[in-house]
């Protein structure tokens, strides 16, 4: 797969007989590489926050078991965790500063089914369903 992040898109480069894609020398980490032989669901989900924190966006992805977390706003000590899809922790909470830009997290390999992730500041709440 190739994840362009500007535009939210994914392309299963396995189905195309070519793909030309261009980007600008200013934009950095635009695009994600996914090598496998799987199939992942790539779930993308944009969250435009109420201004509460200065109006700007965070943006959840996941490819497998990495998760990335895009803000354009810093969300400052956030607790994330992971829930089953009965609001029951799993056995996955950590605490990341979380800043302008990108995050990357590594979720554990053990993990397989529906789950729920939260990004709790102490000011708001972020959730996102995934699947690993």
């Amino acid at each position: 797969y190739l994840i362009d992040k500007v535009k939210g898109e994914s392309v299963d480069l396995k189905v195309e007989d070519y793909y030309t894609f261009y980007s600008d020398v200013t934009e950095e980490n635009r695009f994600t590489l996914v090598l496998s032989n799987s199939e992942y669901e790539i779930n993308e989900l944009i969250i435009t926050e109420d201004g509460s924190t200065g109006g700007g966006t965070t943006t959840i992805s996941q490819v497998a078991n990495v998760i990335e977390i895009n803000t354009t706003d810093e969300l400052g000590i956030t607790n994330i965790a992971l829930y089953n899809t009965m609001g029951q922790e799993v056995g996955f909470n950590t605490t990341e500063v979380i800043n302008v830009g990108t995050t990357t997290l590594m979720l554990p390999e053990k993990f397989s089914g529906v789950y729920i992730i939260t990004l709790s500041n102490g000011v708001e709440t972020i959730s996102k369903k995934i699947v690993l």
